[in-house]
């Protein structure tokens, strides 16, 4: 399949996206288009986020036979991936509370991708205001 999109146009996606949410310093984003280290296979992005650190790392896969199955833009996936790097600390301490509970881990994480998923695509993101 051929990229949806090259490094660069990524990088200017994380770049903006980063500004118009708030994520700057102390923030650092490290971006992995080559290594196809995503954790979910089924996955054509994911933030594995410190945010102890503020630091995260997004991966996307731009030849993953998803991108044509989803309605999501480039923007939006890198939107959606910078709100788990947001909202991190408050879903690394939850999944502490799990205690282990797989079923209640498995609950979390769905809970996690609706919140970002609809944080992504609020109405509010087409105006750009910054």
């Amino acid at each position: 399949m051929k990229p949806v999109a090259t490094k660069p146009e990524f990088k200017r996606a994380v770049n903006e996206q980063c500004k118009y949410m708030g994520l700057g310093p102390p923030w650092s984003f490290k971006m992995d288009l080559e290594t196809r280290d995503i954790p979910d296979p089924e996955a054509y992005a994911a933030c594995i986020a410190q945010p102890d650190y503020f630091y995260a790392t997004l991966y996307f896969d731009p030849t993953h036979p998803g991108w044509a199955k989803e309605d999501f833009t480039i923007t939006e996936c890198v939107r959606h991936e910078l709100f788990h790097a947001y909202i991190s600390a408050y879903t690394h301490a939850a999944h502490r509370l799990c205690g282990g509970d797989k079923q209640l881990e498995a609950e979390l994480n769905a809970r996690e991708e609706e919140l970002v998923t609809r944080l992504a695509t609020m109405p509010i993101w087409e105006y750009n205001i910054v």
